[in-house]
């Protein structure tokens, strides 16, 4: 990026507030005063507009980028909130992650016809990947085509503005992240060909209140349904196999979850601060939990595996209103399993002694 703070009529000018980009300029110069630009022109010369150039540009709310720009890098236009619409040119092959992060006045996605690469078929206000039929951009106003088969990972990232969306059946992978940070999200769906919950898919979506996953999905990744605080209720099938880490941490407003019997692995911290979990059963047989119900201040009855060998990493911190649990004959434990206040640990016989 051109690093110069002035107007340069060889190279760039502002007019009420747009900024224009001279032919033949190559680099796209930085501007100081981010807030008053509301218009960009982008011209054929400049071949990649580089990562995180406008990010930022909050009043920004039209771009024009000609035809000879190749790339689009990871972020350039991340979080500029007031940009409604933007057309990709037959030119663009390679268009970063988050590119279009956090553009919740977004609304309008076309790319032209003749690009070999991008389409945005069926006025879907998407851009997807033609050769896979996979979306790698969406929008709050997106229409997922019934030919998609994948949404990419961080397709949706913050789209704060997403309310509802259909996830059609033609739909076998979420990528990671794909949903993640879209705050008003009410209503999704989860197709029952879809195998694998993929890393932070649904991280973040605090006003998702319910949620199927479909019989068939075998893993749970990582950090899915973090901070989901709407979520008040999740059956998780007998197909899946696998929890990752956090999980389902910070989900508060759950009360009772089930861990079915053919999980075989589940990761650390799982429920971590559930505040309002009260009751939790893991059939599965697993042999290890380390950090599970870390701040569950609600739980009160928890039914652990036969199988449980050791509880580690403070598995019970901070679960001050235990009435009732199993321990398994072979369990050993950390000093640390469990704690009342602060950094003073008790012990597993002071929940056995009430």
């Amino acid at each position: 990026m051109l690093n110069t703070n002035k107007t340069n009529m060889e190279t760039f000018e502002i007019i009420d507030g747009v900024l224009i980009l001279k032919e033949g300029v190559t680099e796209i110069p930085f501007i100081e005063d981010i807030n008053t630009i509301t218009g960009v022109v982008i011209p054929s010369s400049v071949m990649e507009i580089e990562q995180e150039t406008f990010s930022g540009y909050g009043s920004l709310q039209k771009v024009i980028i000609s035809d000879g720009v190749k790339v689009i890098g990871g972020g350039a236009f991340k979080n500029c909130a007031s940009l409604e619409e933007i057309v990709i040119p037959s030119s663009v092959t390679e268009i970063g992650v988050q590119a279009f992060a956090g553009c919740s006045s977004l609304e309008k996605i076309v790319v032209e016809e003749d690009n070999p690469k991008y389409d945005s078929r069926e006025e879907c206000n998407a851009i997807i990947e033609t050769a896979t039929n996979k979306l790698i951009v969406g929008c709050k106003s997106t229409i997922i085509p019934s030919s998609v088969t994948e949404i990419g990972s961080e397709a949706f990232y913050n789209c704060n503005t997403l309310i509802k969306v259909e996830i059609p059946e033609s739909v076998t992978i979420l990528g990671g992240s794909a949903f993640d940070r879209c705050e008003n999200l009410e209503s999704i769906n989860i197709p029952l060909g879809v195998k694998k919950i993929s890393d932070g898919v649904f991280s973040c979506c605090k006003k998702l209140k319910e949620i199927k996953i479909p019989e068939g999905v075998t893993e749970i990744g990582d950090h899915a349904f973090y901070g989901c605080v709407g979520l008040t209720d999740i059956v998780i099938p007998s197909s899946v196999k696998l929890i990752g880490h956090g999980a389902f941490q910070e989900c508060n407003g759950l009360t009772t979850m089930i861990i079915p019997e053919n999980v075989t692995t589940i990761g650390s911290g799982i429920f971590w601060d559930c505040k309002s979990l009260k009751e939790a059963v893991i059939k599965s047989n697993v042999t290890e939990l380390s950090g599970t119900f870390y701040g569950c201040e609600s739980l009160e009855s928890i039914i652990l595996p036969d199988t449980l060998k050791r509880i580690t990493d403070k598995a019970f911190f901070w679960c001050v209103n235990i009435k009732s649990i199993n321990i398994p004959m072979e369990l050993s434990f950390g000093q640390l399993v469990c704690g009342r206040v602060g950094c003073n640990p008790i012990y597993l016989d002071d929940i056995l002694k009430k």
